[in-house]
């Protein structure tokens, strides 16, 4: 399900390029990578878990969402896939090889490819652009940031609000770019100094960030110019 148009302020290229942006962040592809398996100790008390392509986890319970929905649509290795279903989420995938060449396979199916372009705009950023939507903010750098927040820790932190003075909704583009700076800034002091080593290793998102806020690039025209974590975006045309 794309993101509705009443949510979207500027030009749709701008949201391919904030697409391109957050798989960098995320997997450091310039692409989706539909069959990427990943197992890391980043579940519910650190525990294993099966994370598919740009997010999917088992224990977020997107990658079952992803799943079902490759189902209802037919998808050609749906009937395999429609066994686990029931089981993601409350036992333990991580060690199912069964399962993980399974996520494999699938990604060449084009219907598996379908899904997961859908959800990652579904689950990650139409929600974000809601938030930013709701909160006054209209910049593509503010949606950038935002929607890189949802997709790496499903919302704006409570906890991270109250570490500046800056609040929302934004009246006026200052207070806008005000908020973001100081957002950024707190996220990234909080990434830089965790305590999960997994979470540390992410501050390349905010450093990102924080080079494209201090070269005042709120409508992303120089952020293909600007390498996270050793890849350039893609420049949109």
């Amino acid at each position: 399900m794309p993101i509705p148009q009443e949510l979207i302020p500027f030009d749709p290229k701008q949201i391919k390029l904030i697409r391109n942006v957050l798989t960098i962040a995320e997997q450091g592809t310039q692409t989706i990578p539909y069959g990427k398996v990943e197992v890391m100790n980043d579940g519910p008390g650190d525990k294993a878990q099966v994370t598919l392509s740009i997010g999917f986890t088992e224990y977020g319970g997107n990658l079952k969402r992803v799943l079902a929905r490759y189902v209802d649509r037919g998808g050609l290795l749906a009937a395999r896939m429609a066994a686990y279903i029931p089981f993601i989420g409350s036992k333990p995938l991580a060690q199912d090889k069964a399962f993980k060449s399974l996520l494999r396979e699938a990604a060449s199916d084009s219907i598996m490819a379908e899904v997961q372009e859908d959800c990652f705009e579904e689950f990650y950023l139409a929600p974000a652009f809601k938030f930013c939507k709701e909160n006054g903010l209209a910049l593509p750098l503010s949606y950038m940031v935002v929607c890189d927040s949802f997709l790496h820790s499903g919302s704006i932190l409570s906890f991270l609000r109250k570490k500046f003075p800056a609040t929302l909704p934004a009246k006026t583009l200052d207070q806008e770019k005000l908020w973001i700076r100081q957002y950024t800034s707190a996220r990234h002091e909080w990434l830089s100094t965790h305590s999960n080593k997994l979470l540390r290793n992410t501050i390349y998102r905010t450093t990102y960030y924080k080079s494209l806020l201090s070269g005042e690039d709120w409508m992303l025209e120089r952020a293909h110019e600007i390498a996270m974590h050793g890849t350039k975006p893609l420049k949109i045309v």
